[in-house]
C-alpha cells in the first residue's frame, strides 16, 4: 500500500497539459495527487482552452506553490505544424513568466523541449537517442541530492541504483543551455534531466506506469497512420517492463521540499 504524505498546509499547485485530449491524463495525475492530502489542482490546457481562459490560469503565478508542466503526442518541436504554432503562442511567454517567478516547477517532455528551446538551449531529432521503452536513469550527485527524488533508488541512501522510468520521445535534448544542470541520464540520452533554476527538465515521464505508456503509444500511432503531420513512435515488442515508485517524483513536488531535504537552486 502507498505511503500518504503529509502537508504542513494546503498546497496550490497549477497543472499545464498540452494534448488534444487530456482526460485520462489528468485522471491519471489527479490520482497521484491523492497521495498528497489537501492538495488543490488547476488544470489549464494549451490546445483546448481559449487564449482567455490560458492568460487568466496562468497569469498569476504567484498564487501557485508549484508547476507540473506535462507532455504530448500531438507536438513535436522538430515537426513544425500549426499545432506547435498554437502551443508556442501560449506557452513561449508562459515559460518566460515561470522561469521569472522563481517558482519549484518540472517540466515533462514536450515540456522539457519547450523550456530548452526558450533557454537558447538545441533539440533535435536522432533515431539512435529515442526511447519508446522502460529505462534506467542514473542520477548524478546533484541529482541524487534533489528533493523530487528523495525516496527512489540512487537517491541518497541508494547510490548505486538506477531508477527503472518510463520514456516515450522522438525528439531529444542536445544541446542544454548554459545555465543547465544535468541531474540524470540514460543509456541513450546524456541530458535526460535537467535542473534551470528551481524547474527540473526531465525527459522521462514518471506519472506513467508500463501500462499508461504502452496503451498511449500504441493510440497515438494508430492515430497518426490517418494523418501525415507527425512521425510515430517506435514500437519494440515488451518494452515496457516493470518501473519504480517513479510517480513519487510528482508526489515530491506537489509536497514540496521538506526540512530533511532543503532544495538547492542553481
Amino acid at each position: 500500500m502507498k505511503e500518504e504524505l503529509a502537508l504542513p498546509s494546503q498546497r496550490r499547485i497549477l497543472v499545464a497539459h498540452h494534448r488534444l485530449v487530456n482526460s485520462t491524463e489528468r485522471n491519471r495525475i489527479q490520482q497521484i495527487a491523492k497521495r498528497v492530502p489537501g492538495v488543490e489542482l488547476t488544470h489549464a490546457y494549451s490546445l483546448r482552452d481559449t487564449p482567455q481562459e490560458w492568460r487568466r490560469k496562468t497569469a498569476e503565478l504567484g498564487k501557485y506553490d508549484a508547476v507540473l508542466s506535462l507532455g504530448s503526442s500531438d507536438v513535436d518541436r522538430t515537426q513544425p505544424t500549426r499545432i506547435l504554432d498554437r502551443h508556442d503562442n501560449r506557452m513561449i511567454p508562459f515559460v518566460a513568466d515561470l522561469i521569472e517567478s522563481d517558482k519549484l516547477g518540472l517540466a515533462v517532455c514536450l515540456s522539457d523541449h519547450t523550456i530548452v528551446e526558450a533557454t537558447h538551449g538545441k533539440v533535435g531529432r536522432d533515431l539512435e537517442k529515442q526511447e519508446a521503452e522502460t529505462v534506467k536513469l542514473k542520477l548524478t550527485e546533484a541529482g541524487r541530492q534533489h528533493y523530487l527524488f528523495n525516496g527512489l533508488p540512487n537517491a541518497p541512501r541508494h547510490i548505486s541504483e538506477p531508477i527503472r522510468i518510463v520514456a516515450v520521445h522522438k525528439d531529444t535534448v542536445e544541446a542544454p543551455p548554459d545555465n543547465a544542470i544535468v541531474l540524470g541520464s540514460t543509456q541513450k540520452d546524456a541530458n535526460s534531466v535537467l535542473q534551470i533554476g528551481k524547474i527540473v527538465l526531465m525527459q522521462p515521464h514518471p506519472e506513467l506506469t508500463p501500462e499508461h505508456a504502452e496503451a498511449t503509444m500504441f493510440d497515438t500511432n494508430a492515430m497518426l497512420e490517418l494523418s501525415t503531420h507527425l512521425d510515430p513512435y517506435p514500437v519494440r515488442e515488451n518494452a515496457f517492463t516493470p518501473v519504480d515508485d517513479t510517480e513519487l517524483i510528482v508526489v515530491n513536488l506537489f509536497r514540496g521540499p521538506t526540512e530533511e531535504l532543503i532544495y538547492q537552486a542553481a
